[in-house]
């Protein structure tokens, strides 16, 4: 007999995510898609409210399967997700 899936949700300034199904709401109820970066990166900053977090924080973040990120890919990364908050 399986268990019942738990879903993980934070809220901050009337936004929504879902982190089992990484889905992101809006005020306005209202889907935002995110790239696996775009999520990666808000849930780190998600995880350390109130903090600066490095670049080697915040590229250990966006990381894929332990691909290299490059310096620049995070700022190619934050301005679309800002743009989106």
């Amino acid at each position: 007999m399986r268990g019942k899936t738990r879903h993980i949700r934070d809220r901050f300034v009337g936004w929504e995510i879902d982190m089992r199904t990484r889905r992101l709401v809006s005020p306005a109820c209202k889907a935002v898609p995110l790239t696996v970066g775009e999520f990666n990166l808000l849930t780190a900053f998600l995880r350390a409210p109130q903090q600066v977090l490095s670049r080697e924080q915040l590229l250990a973040a966006s990381r894929l399967h332990d691909e290299e990120v490059f310096d620049r890919s995070i700022a190619v990364q934050i301005v679309p997700l800002r743009r989106k908050l």
